[in-house]
């Protein structure tokens, strides 16, 4: 069973440089999920599998592919709020929320 984001809610700063790392020897990615609540089914598409965007606050962001042991090119934090994400391969088991201050 694979065991979510760890930590799921994540607090920095704002303009702090984020980098995601998968730990385990399952694919997963780092996908921005628009909105303010997580919805019931898979909104993450398959595009989310290429990596895109650089900063959290802006739609459109994802890891791309991230295999065992990988980690994510580096997002930034440009403005304060709270962002979605989750995985594609693994929504909603595996989601979270990144919160800018």
């Amino acid at each position: 069973m694979v065991g979510g984001f760890n930590p799921t809610i994540v607090v920095v700063a704002h303009g702090t440089t984020i980098q995601f790392h998968n730990e385990d020897s399952f694919n997963h990615t780092a996908t921005g999920i628009p909105g303010a609540a997580f919805p019931g089914g898979n909104p993450i598409p398959s595009s989310a599998l290429n990596p895109s965007g650089a900063d959290v606050s802006k739609t459109g962001w994802s890891s791309g592919l991230l295999t065992g042991g990988s980690f994510s090119q580096s997002f930034s934090t440009s403005a304060a709020g709270q962002y979605l994400f989750g995985c594609f391969y693994h929504y909603p088991t595996m989601r979270g929320v990144v919160i800018v201050q």
